[in-house]
C-alpha cells in the first residue's frame, strides 16, 4: 500500500507485487533476447580501452558484433572524455605487458636451465641427457616467446596518434553520430549526486558497478544519467 497526496487531498493507492521494483526483479530470458535485439548499447570507458587490450581477434569479433547493432551503440559525452583521457596510459600498459612476459620467460628458463644443472650433478645424469633436457626445455621457451611475439606483433598500428592509431581508426566510422552531448554543469552535478545516493543504499541497477576498478564515480553516473534520457527518448530499452 501506498500513500500519497494529490493536491490536497491524502489518498491510498493498492499495488501489485512487482510495481516500483523492476529494479530488484531478475530478469526473465524474453526480458534479455529483448534488450539484446532492440536495447540501446551503451559503451562505457573500460568497454572503449578495451579495445586496445584485447587481442586482434578478440577486438575483430568485438567489433563485428557491434557493427551489426551499430544504430543501437550509443556513448555517453564522460566515457567519451575518460577514453581520450586514459588511453595512452592503457597503450603503454599493453606494450609493456608483453615485455613483462618476455623478460618472465627469459628469467624462469635460467632458473630451469640452473636445477638442470644442480640435477644432474647430484645424480649423475648422463652429459647426453642433460643435453637433451636442456634443449627441449630452451626449444621450448623459443616457441612461447615467438608466440608471444606474433601476439603483439600488431601493436606498431597502435600508437598516441590518433590519426594513425588503428583502434580510433576502427571506432571512428562506428561512433559517428553515437555520442552524447555533454550535461550542463547543474546536470552533472545533480546526476552524480543521484548516483551517490543509489550507491549508498544499493539501489538497482547500476549501483554495484560503483566497485569497478577504473570507473569513476562521474562517469557511472552521467553514463547512467544519459543513457536513461536516451532511453526515454527512444523508447528502447536500455541495456548494460
Amino acid at each position: 500500500m501506498v500513500r500519497g497526496v494529490q493536491g490536497e487531498r491524502s489518498v491510498t493507492e493498492n499495488r501489485d507485487l512487482e510495481s516500483g521494483f523492476n529494479g530488484s526483479i531478475p530478469q526473465s530470458s524474453s526480458d534479455v533476447t529483448m534488450a539484446m535485439r532492440e536495447g540501446l548499447l551503451s559503451l562505457d570507458t573500460n568497454t572503449l580501452l578495451n579495445f586496445y587490450r584485447y587481442s586482434a581477434q578478440a577486438r575483430e569479433a568485438l567489433l563485428e558484433v557491434l557493427a551489426a547493432a551499430s544504430d543501437r551503440v550509443w556513448v555517453s559525452h564522460q566515457a567519451a572524455r575518460e577514453f581520450w583521457r586514459n588511453r595512452m596510459n592503457v597503450i603503454d600498459d599493453r606494450k609493456s605487458a608483453a615485455k613483462v612476459v618476455t623478460e618472465a620467460l627469459e628469467k624462469n628458463l635460467r632458473a630451469m636451465q640452473a636445477a638442470i644443472r644442480t640435477w644432474a650433478e647430484q645424480t649423475a645424469v648422463p652429459e647426453d641427457v642433460e643435453e637433451e633436457i636442456t634443449e627441449q626445455l630452451a626449444g621450448a621457451t623459443a616457441d612461447l616467446r615467438e608466440s608471444i611475439e606474433r601476439e603483439s606483433a600488431e601493436t606498431g598500428t597502435i600508437t598516441y596518434d590518433a590519426a594513425t592509431d588503428s583502434v580510433v581508426r576502427r571506432l571512428r566510422p562506428l561512433l559517428q553520430g553515437r555520442v552524447g552531448p555533454p550535461l550542463p554543469v547543474e546536470e552533472f552535478h545533480e546526476a552524480v549526486e543521484t548516483y551517490t545516493q543509489r550507491v549508498e543504499q544499493q539501489i538497482p541497477p547500476g549501483f554495484a558497478d560503483a566497485g569497478k576498478v577504473g570507473q569513476p564515480r562521474a562517469e557511472l553516473a552521467t553514463t547512467w544519467s544519459g543513457a536513461s534520457r536516451r532511453w526515454r527518448r527512444s523508447g528502447e530499452v536500455c541495456r548494460w
